[in-house]
C-alpha cells in the first residue's frame, strides 16, 4: 500500500512540474548582425533574418562577429604590448593567421546590435493567463516585439531580465486598448529580440 501511495505522489509531483506551463526557447534562432544600427528604421522585427544560431550561447561561442585583427579596439587592456613588435611572434601577426597570446582572446568579435527572432506556439490552456518572458545574460541593452509590436526595452547589466505580459484571446483580433500587450492562443507568436 505505501509503494502505491509513493508512486502516486510521484506522479501527482510530476504533473505539478510538468504543468508549470514553460515554453523553453533554447535552440535555433534567426539571427543577424546589425553593424549600421539600421534595423529598428528598416523594421527588421517585422522581415525575414539571414542568418540562424542556436541558443542559449553567446555571440563569439557560436563564431559570430569578426575575426580579430590587428586593428581591433579590444575593451580591455590584459596584454604583453612586445606581441605587436616582437619578431618571435610575427607569424602570429600575418594577416590571415593572426593568433592572439592574450587572457579570453575570443575567436569571434562584435560590438552593435544584433537581432535575434523565434517563432513559438502558445498553447490555448494559456487564456488569460500572465506570461513572462525571461532573457538570460542579455548585453546592455535589450528591445522585445512581439508580433511586429514593441514591448518594450531595458538598459541593464543584470544576470536577467523579464518581462510580463497578459493573454487576452477572447477571439483573433480583440478589442483592447493599445497599452496592453497581446499574445494569441492556439497561434504561432513571433518573438524578436534586438
Amino acid at each position: 500500500m505505501r509503494k502505491h501511495i509513493f508512486v502516486f505522489y510521484l506522479l501527482l509531483i510530476t504533473q505539478l512540474l510538468h504543468a508549470q506551463n514553460v515554453i523553453d526557447l533554447a535552440g535555433e534562432w534567426s539571427f543577424q548582425i546589425d553593424k549600421e544600427n539600421k534595423g529598428i528604421d528598416e523594421k527588421w522585427y517585422a522581415h525575414p533574418l539571414n542568418d540562424k544560431i542556436n541558443l542559449p550561447g553567446s555571440m563569439p561561442e557560436k563564431l559570430k562577429g569578426e575575426r580579430p585583427s590587428l586593428q581591433t579596439q579590444w575593451t580591455g587592456s590584459l596584454y604583453d604590448s612586445s606581441f605587436y613588435y616582437n619578431p618571435e611572434l610575427e607569424m602570429f601577426r600575418r594577416t590571415g593567421n593572426v593568433k592572439f597570446p592574450f587572457f579570453l582572446t575570443p575567436e569571434r568579435r562584435y560590438v552593435g546590435a544584433a537581432w535575434y527572432k523565434r517563432e513559438i506556439h502558445i498553447p490555448s490552456s494559456w487564456k488569460g493567463k500572465r506570461v513572462m518572458l525571461f532573457l538570460e545574460r542579455p548585453h546592455i541593452e535589450t528591445t522585445v516585439w512581439i508580433n511586429n509590436q514593441r514591448i518594450g526595452s531595458q538598459n541593464s547589466l543584470r544576470s536577467q531580465i523579464s518581462r510580463s505580459f497578459v493573454m487576452y484571446m477572447t477571439s483573433l483580433q480583440p478589442s483592447v486598448p493599445e497599452h496592453q500587450h497581446l499574445l494569441y492562443a492556439s497561434t504561432t507568436t513571433t518573438v524578436v529580440l534586438r
